[in-house]
């Protein structure tokens, strides 16, 4: 009975995080900051967050309990680390190449784009792999993207008719361009046409 009410936390808590990295991160921004940064580094924090949840929540799950998928999937599965493991090593190679070296390593304080938000970013790809085996997950993850990506429309659509409780050095009414929570026009775009 204890080992079946941790192991149900344990898959709330990796639920949680992975449908949390899908629907809370287009969303948030830190709009109670008076910065000019307020999407970008605040939205990675918060990935970063997730995915460590998602991580040890997996790791105590797979050290106690088991994985929820088969050696044979997870051997089929396998396949499709190359690209990404070869991609990651590529920059790993460039970071102890690189003559900034900690620039390399964590990236601009605004942006982030170091090696090791690129390693954050291949563990959400393997810890999907890993854990999202049935078809109602996936459903999950396509309905948070959805209604993600339906509230992200919505504040748009808000911002151009000029009801936006936010004031913006650059009013999405003067310049016609919305930009919603994602900061950056041609970002919302780009975000739109990949849920759709």
């Amino acid at each position: 009975m204890k080992r079946t009410k941790i192991l149900n936390i344990l898959d709330l808590l990796i639920e949680f995080s992975y449908l949390g990295v899908v629907f809370l991160l287009p969303l948030y921004f830190a709009f109670f900051l008076d910065n000019h940064n307020v999407f970008e580094l605040n939205k990675l924090v918060l990935f970063k967050i997730l995915i460590s949840l998602f991580t040890v929540s997996l790791l105590l799950r797979w050290s106690f309990f088991s994985l929820p998928v088969s050696k044979d999937a997870l051997k089929r599965r396998s396949q499709y680390l190359l690209i990404p493991v070869l991609f990651l090593l590529s920059l790993a190679i460039s970071t102890l190449l690189s003559g900034f070296t900690d620039l390399s390593i964590w990236g601009t304080y605004s942006r982030q784009q170091g090696l090791i938000t690129h390693l954050y970013f291949l563990s959400f790809f393997v810890l999907l792999l890993l854990y999202v085996n049935k078809d109602h997950q996936v459903k999950r993850i396509l309905k948070a993207a959805g209604y993600s990506a339906l509230l992200v429309g919505v504040y748009g659509l808000t911002q151009i008719a000029g009801w936006d409780p936010f004031t913006w050095a650059r009013s999405p009414e003067d310049t016609g361009r919305i930009f919603s929570s994602l900061g950056q026009p041609n970002y919302l775009g780009t975000y739109l046409m990949l849920v759709i």
